[in-house]
């Protein structure tokens, strides 16, 4: 009796992310470096480099009320966090749909 020779497909399987927990996490990680940043700035701490990002942070957010103050701490913390939380979400989405 000849063995049959089945050849099994050799399709890659990838790793599906979890995209809300992708987007909880980039979040998290985009916020507390907005609210350090400002942080800094506030309190004058490592003045060359809080000073060049908050400037960039503030071209970014400076339209939605983001500005180097107790305000801007909070707002600019949530406006990071929303941010990338979306973009990660999309991003996780995308992947998932194209690795099917």
């Amino acid at each position: 009796m000849a063995k049959k020779n089945k050849k099994k497909s050799k399709k890659k399987e990838y790793a599906k992310l979890n995209s809300v927990n992708l987007g909880i996490s980039g979040g998290i990680i985009a916020g507390t470096c907005v609210f350090l940043t400002t942080l800094s700035a506030i309190f004058g701490w490592f003045s060359q480099y809080t000073q060049w990002a908050t400037s960039v942070i503030e071209a970014v957010y400076g339209f939605a009320g983001y500005g180097v103050s107790l305000q801007g701490l909070i707002l600019g913390t949530i406006y990071g966090f929303m941010e990338v939380f979306i973009a990660l979400l999309i991003f996780g989405f995308i992947y998932n749909k194209l690795t099917k």
